[in-house]
């Protein structure tokens, strides 16, 4: 009764654990889609600054007027902020995933454990079952044994 008893611990904490992993999977996706979709503004960002940038040097050759060159300059600038912040947090959801995949791996593991603790448990309760049965049939024979001796032709 004690072992069955584990066994359905061990049976909980397994499900438990699944769901927490499954939890985290589910969030390691959406994490996971968030980052393609900061990676495609980062790139995207990086893309009109270089562009910018071209442009100006372009308008500087074509002798623009001083004004129109430094506010396309200040517009780079505020590009390149853009940039930074941007790189900043794309690198914060990488960390984010990491430490999710981790995480999942560990919650993985765990499972695997739970799994081979109620194998073991298991394996130990139908032992201690044979046992038990052997035992009986064994004080079953002990005290037939007399009484078949003596019927015996």
């Amino acid at each position: 009764l004690t072992a069955m008893t584990n066994i359905e611990k061990l049976r909980i904490m397994n499900r438990v654990t699944q769901r927490s992993l499954d939890q985290t999977m589910s969030q390691l996706a959406i994490m996971s889609g968030n980052f393609r979709a900061e990676k495609t503004k980062l790139d995207y960002l990086r893309s009109v600054a270089d562009e910018y940038r071209q442009n100006s040097l372009i308008f500087a050759r074509q002798g623009f007027e001083l004004s129109r060159l430094q506010r396309q300059q200040h517009f780079v600038e505020r590009l390149n902020d853009a940039i930074n912040e941007q790189t900043a947090r794309c690198d914060q959801l990488e960390r984010d995933i990491a430490r999710m995949k981790s995480q999942a791996l560990a919650q993985r593991r765990k499972i695997k454990t739970f799994e081979a603790l109620i194998t073991r448990q298991i394996d130990l309760q139908a032992t201690v079952m044979r046992n038990a049965e052997q035992k009986l049939t064994d004080e079953f024979a002990s005290r037939n044994q007399p009484f078949l001796e003596s019927n015996t032709p």
